[in-house]
């Protein structure tokens, strides 16, 4: 298992942040009626079975409003993709105790904590998470058209978007994250070059 903040950690974070790309241009791509047609033509071996694309798009075709019920799906997908990367996220971090005895302090830590367990649990769940204190006032952002609000507060204050970098899509927070790592991986190099001084 990889040990703290490595080369490696900052490429699997990198890799999380392509991922949400790749879903964004997903999403963006199904929204063109000339991919439908690309996509009937195509299929997906799972095991010894074979999906076939069109059964989707035959599904949608036959609903009573086609492009709402596409939009509805599109949404559900994306709300699929942000629990995803949150929990993610959280979990590469607090996986290994070198790296979560650095960050549980950082503001940006907790919030990704609360962030997380919301989607875990539900979005507008009411929660406390023992290990940082607990907060009871709601602190509502919206992100990339998606509501969630964060019952929780730090040091007895309302968290704060300013306090993690002001971030104001998903993917500037996973690229704050990820220039902290970065922070944490040149600190490394610098100590162990010193050390070998």
């Amino acid at each position: 298992m990889e040990k703290g903040f490595t080369k490696g950690f900052l490429a699997q974070v990198t890799n999380i942040q392509n991922k949400l790309l790749l879903s964004l241009a997903l999403a963006k791509l199904l929204m063109r009626t000339d991919v439908w047609n690309i996509l009937e033509k195509e299929y997906y071996p799972i095991g010894d079975k074979t999906f076939e694309f069109r059964n989707f798009s035959q599904a949608l075709r036959q609903s009573e409003k086609p492009q709402e019920e596409l939009n509805i799906q599109i949404d559900d997908y994306l709300k699929f993709i942000c629990r995803s990367l949150f929990i993610n996220l959280y979990e590469a971090l607090k996986n290994d105790d070198e790296r979560f005895k650095k960050v549980k302090g950082t503001n940006w830590f907790i919030f990704l904590a609360n962030l997380r367990h919301s989607c875990a649990h539900g979005i507008d769940a009411i929660w406390n998470i023992n290990d940082y204190g607990s907060g009871e006032i709601s602190y509502t952002k919206q992100i990339d058209c998606k509501k969630m609000v964060i019952d929780k507060t730090w040091d007895k204050q309302p968290m704060t978007f300013e306090q993690i970098g002001g971030w104001a899509t998903i993917y500037d927070l996973v690229d704050f994250i990820k220039n902290q790592v970065k922070e944490y991986v040149n600190l490394r190099d610098t100590n162990s070059i010193s050390r070998k001084k």
